[in-house]
Order: structure tokens, then C-alpha cells, then sequence
């Protein structure tokens, strides 16, 4: 009996080692059979300087020359808001919403103010001089200032008989040695809060093109005028940032993140970014708001690689709107170079791109490419109300965008706690 009792810990310890090995055997064949959406990080990561996947060497960018260009601002000039455009960025400078009927602008407002523009057109700059980006970038630090922001694009400028003003940036540039071109397309409807971008990443090598890391695409930056008074809590929170990702729809007020709600007391997450990326064709739509306006950017349905997987999000955005958030691109793979041209370059530089309908129809068709990364987008910038935040020509912004209507759940941020009565005061002068 004391020899059977001295020996039962040892057996006893085996068959805990057998169990334990057998679990880490099990935990081993599962991980080597997760596919690739499986591998992202979940959602709502935080305190990380990591991006996933992000294998890039810090010393390599993308590269470009510009000789001897002079800057050009583009003015372009709709019904409800005037653009200005640069050739350096190939990207929106700033935003002016026009004085009108249904958005009265205060002439006290017009009156002080020293923005030379503001006072011939009767306008207001809402962008706080951020403008818009829509430019593709490597690292998450260039989230304030893409290092092609300092790229000077070639630019052509049509203003078509179909109520459209074009302008379409391009410029060819290189990652470690492999050609690659950039093509910027605004399209801007000459009664319509909405516009149309698209901008392609274009592989011009006779290699497939493979970035070994993920692609960000920094658009939009903030919203103004800036908070009259940066202590009071309760204005900070009539400014914040929302995006539609995972099929939810998530509300950020404030300059903090925080999911709690207009009156959050929520802690702030750790580190200077929230990421995520657990959802391949994750991210619908993603802007900003102000007390009055609100700016954003829909991602329209596309086929392939073209749609946003993720999104990353300053924890604390700087209040002079120079960052906000950025968006992912799983992975970048790009195969070699077709031999046919981009069908919507062609069409877009033919007597025919007058019409309005081939746009949508050619970027589709383009879209089954794989030699080419082509993000497709409707933007809106207006006031925070139903009346400016719809189609006032239905049949054209139907064949511009392909769409019945405007994404109607942006509601629930048009209209969320608080607004009601600041928009009266707004509305009223």
C-alpha cells in the first residue's frame, strides 16, 4: 500500500503534462489554420505604436520629384459652397459654405471677419483651413501631413455641359524602385452639397507590386468654426467625429475618444491612437462635425480590394483639426500592369465624358482590375439639416453616384443630443 500511495503524485503529474501538452498541440493547429481576417487584431485596440502587418522600414517612402513647379490654386464655385483646390497635394485647400436662404451666414460674421474670400462671397471657411487630403500615406505619423501633400500634380480642368465641374490631379511616383501613379478625379455638381472623388493607385511596373504592409488614405481633417470657448465642455461636445464600421454606427463627441455618449464621463484610452481593422470591406463611412456643419465621406459599393478595412482614430485630435483619423487598406497587393488603358481615364478625356451616366459605369468596370487600387467616394459638406442633406437634382446625383438617395443613418448624427438648439440660433441669424 505505501508504495502504490508514493507513486500516485508521479502519475498523477503525468497525466497533467500529457493534458497540457495536448492543449498547446490543439491551440497550435487551430492558429495555423485562421485565415486572414481571422489574424487582424480586435476591435478597439489601443496603446499600441504598432499598425498590424505594418512590416515597412522606416527609411522607405514613397518617392516623387517636382521640378520647378509653381503652386495653382483652383477655384470652383457651386450653388451652395466654394472649393479651393492646389496642385501641390492635389487636394482641397479649403471649404466655403456661400450665404443662401436655407443657410444664413450672419453678416456680423461676414462683417469681422479678415478672410478676404468670406467677404466677397458672403461665405464662411468651415474646414478651419485644413481643407480636404484624400491622400494615400505609409506610416500612421503622417496622419497630420501625408508626405505627398508636398507632391506638385499635373492638372486638367473641364467644366462640362452636363453642370459638372472636373479636375483630375495625376503623378507618377515610386516605392523602393517600382513606378506607381497617382490619379485624383473631383467631380463637383453645380447645386449639390455633394461631391464626387476618386482617387487611384496605379501600378506601372510590368511586375505585381506588393507593398508587404497595410495603406492608409487620410481624407478628412475637422470642422469649424473653432469652439468659442475651450473650457466649456458643453460646446467641445457639439464637435467630435463619427464612422460606420462592423455594421454600427459609433459617435465620438468631443476631442477625446470615448464611446460613453454626448455627456461621457469615459476615460481616455491609453496611447495616441484606436485602431481598427478586424473587418475586411469593414468601414462604410467616416466624418467629422461642428456645431453647425458636418463633412463626410461614404465609400461607394465596389468589387475587389477597393473598400476600406479599417480605420484609425486619434485618441486626443489636436483642436487646430490638422488630424482626426486615417483609413486602412489591408495588405496592399497590386498585379502588374495592364496593357489597356483605365477606361474612366479614357472616358473622362473624350468629347463623350460630357454625360454624366458613363462615370459610374466605367469605374465599375475599371473596379474588376487588380493592377490598380480605386477608391470611389461621395463626400457632404453643408449644414446639419435634412433640408441640405439631400439630392436637389435626383436624376443627375443618381447617375453621378449611383445612388436612390444619401446614406439616411447619418441622421442619427445630423441630429444628435443638443444640436436642435444651436441650429435655431444659427438658422435665425
Amino acid at each position: 500500500m505505501q508504495e502504490k500511495n508514493q507513486n500516485s503524485p508521479t502519475s498523477l503529474l503525468a497525466i497533467l503534462f500529457i493534458g497540457f501538452v495536448t492543449i498547446l498541440l490543439l491551440q497550435y493547429l487551430d492558429v495555423s489554420n485562421i485565415d486572414k481576417q481571422a489574424q487582424r487584431p480586435q476591435e478597439n485596440i489601443v496603446n499600441t505604436e504598432i499598425i498590424p502587418q505594418q512590416k515597412i522600414d522606416t527609411k522607405n517612402d514613397f518617392i516623387f520629384q517636382n521640378l520647378n513647379e509653381q503652386k495653382k490654386d483652383i477655384v470652383i464655385k457651386n450653388q451652395k459652397n466654394l472649393y479651393i483646390l492646389s496642385n501641390k497635394g492635389g487636394r482641397i485647400e479649403k471649404i466655403y459654405l456661400l450665404s443662401s436662404d436655407n443657410v444664413k451666414i450672419p453678416d456680423s460674421v461676414i462683417q469681422e471677419s479678415k478672410d478676404e474670400i468670406e467677404r466677397k462671397y458672403l461665405a464662411l471657411e468651415i474646414t478651419r483651413n485644413k481643407g480636404i487630403d484624400f491622400q494615400p500615406h505609409l506610416y500612421k505619423n503622417q496622419i497630420v501631413y501625408p508626405i505627398l501633400n508636398d507632391a506638385y500634380f499635373d492638372v486638367d480642368i473641364k467644366e462640362l455641359e452636363s453642370d459638372i465641374y472636373q479636375i483630375i490631379f495625376s503623378k507618377y511616383i515610386e516605392f523602393n524602385k517600382n513606378p506607381l501613379k497617382i490619379i485624383k478625379i473631383y467631380r463637383f455638381l453645380k447645386n449639390e452639397n455633394f461631391f464626387h472623388q476618386v482617387t487611384i493607385l496605379k501600378n506601372e511596373n510590368d511586375k505585381d507590386f506588393i507593398l508587404n504592409g497595410d495603406l492608409f488614405f487620410k481624407s478628412i481633417n475637422a470642422l469649424g468654426p473653432e469652439p468659442e470657448d475651450l473650457e466649456n465642455e458643453r460646446i467641445l461636445n457639439t464637435y467630435g467625429r463619427f464612422y460606420h464600421y462592423n455594421e454600427s454606427l459609433k459617435v465620438l463627441y468631443g476631442f477625446q475618444y470615448s464611446d460613453g455618449g454626448f455627456f461621457s464621463c469615459s476615460s481616455i484610452p491609453k496611447g495616441r491612437f484606436t485602431i481598427h481593422t478586424e473587418k475586411l470591406d469593414g468601414l462604410k463611412y467616416a466624418g467629422v462635425f461642428s456645431r453647425y456643419f458636418i463633412l463626410y465621406s461614404k465609400y461607394l459599393p465596389s468589387e475587389g480590394f477597393h473598400y476600406p478595412d479599417g480605420i484609425i482614430l486619434e485618441n486626443q485630435p489636436p483642436i487646430d483639426g490638422s488630424s482626426s483619423f486615417t483609413t486602412v487598406f489591408w495588405d496592399l497587393k497590386l498585379s502588374k500592369k495592364e496593357s489597356r488603358n483605365l477606361r474612366i481615364l479614357e472616358y473622362l478625356q473624350s468629347s463623350v465624358g460630357e454625360s454624366v451616366s458613363g462615370f459610374s459605369k466605367y469605374i465599375k468596370e475599371d473596379q474588376k482590375r487588380t493592377d490598380a487600387l480605386i477608391i470611389d467616394q461621395i463626400v457632404y459638406v453643408g449644414l446639419r439639416s435634412d433640408e441640405e442633406h439631400r439630392f436637389f437634382y435626383h436624376e443627375m446625383a443618381k447617375a453621378e453616384f449611383g445612388l436612390e438617395e444619401p446614406e439616411s443613418s447619418v441622421r442619427d448624427v445630423i441630429y444628435s443630443s443638443g444640436f436642435l438648439a444651436l441650429f435655431s440660433k444659427l438658422r435665425d441669424g
